[in-house]
């Protein structure tokens, strides 16, 4: 097994717990490289990096497409300001997902929900047919997790100045379109004036993705806590905390929040499972 991470990202070691890493490019060395495997998995939905890979796969090469992003739902769900903007590009993608989709031999989904989802989208593009209808090409497979169970240790919590004796209400993750920060914050107006309550933020801003729509909340949010006085008193904002570090703030908040806009998008979504 063979793991490739974008060139964006240079790898310090070429090998960890015998899995090999390598960085990749869109490149005829690339397309060696996929070739050289029995089979390749990859997202289905990752823009120009997916089509290459169908375009340039051999056809005696499996290729597995990680599902896990209903796309065409998720999208639709974002709700942007230049709404133009989105339905433009948003047809645009549509191109890109089912020409990769056409390509996939099998499709890794999370739930039985998703697998609805994709039974009907692989329909309409004539993947499941009378031909590969005794087929089973959409896996479920749940989210992985480590053989080591995560272990908590210090209480990350005290560094921010907040008491033992404080109710500590945890959101961790982005502010996303498609969750529902309005009444999040109408409750912070409310539950603020109890001292005792201190609501925390963790991963708020997600340094690895630029776009703007996914920072507006997030930037209401900390507007909000500003203008209302609650900023480090009864609201705190950590941007951006270690993978390994996560269990920290669970283990140690007497409340984990998520509050999703109501629509669709959250019958075939897969990440309040991870929590």
């Amino acid at each position: 097994v063979v793991v490739g991470i974008n060139q964006s990202f240079p790898q310090e070691i070429q090998e960890h717990e015998g899995i090999r890493l390598v960085n990749w490019q869109l490149d005829d060395q690339f397309t060696a490289l996929i070739n050289s495997y029995d089979a390749v998995i990859i997202s289905y939905c990752m823009g120009a990096e997916s089509v290459f890979v169908a375009e340039h796969i051999n056809s005696e090469v499996q290729l597995i497409l990680d599902a896990y992003v209903p796309i065409y739902i998720e999208v639709s769900a974002r709700e942007s300001e230049d709404m133009d903007v989105e339905f433009s590009s948003y047809m645009a993608d549509i191109g890109r997902f089912n020409k990769v989709l056409k390509r996939g031999d099998y499709f890794l989904c999370a739930n039985d929900a998703q697998k609805t989802f994709y039974t009907g989208v692989l329909a309409s593009l004539g993947i499941i047919n009378p031909r590969s209808y005794r087929q089973e090409r959409i896996l479920i497979v749940p989210f992985g997790i480590h053989n080591v169970p995560a272990t908590p240790s210090k209480n990350p919590y005290q560094e921010l100045g907040i008491k033992k004796s404080d109710f500590v209400v945890l959101w961790f993750g982005g502010l996303y379109p498609w969750f529902h920060v309005d009444e999040l914050l109408g409750a912070l107006k409310e539950l603020s004036k109890n001292r005792s309550i201190k609501f925390v933020f963790v991963g708020g801003k997600n340094p690895f993705n630029p776009n703007p729509d996914f920072y507006k909340q997030y930037d209401q949010a900390v507007s909000f806590a500003e203008k209302n006085k609650l900023t480090n008193n009864s609201v705190y904002f950590v941007d951006w905390v270690d993978f390994d570090k996560r269990i920290d703030w669970y283990a140690h908040a007497n409340l984990v929040i998520s509050l999703n806009q109501p629509g669709e998008e959250n019958m075939y979504s897969w990440r309040t499972r991870v929590m």
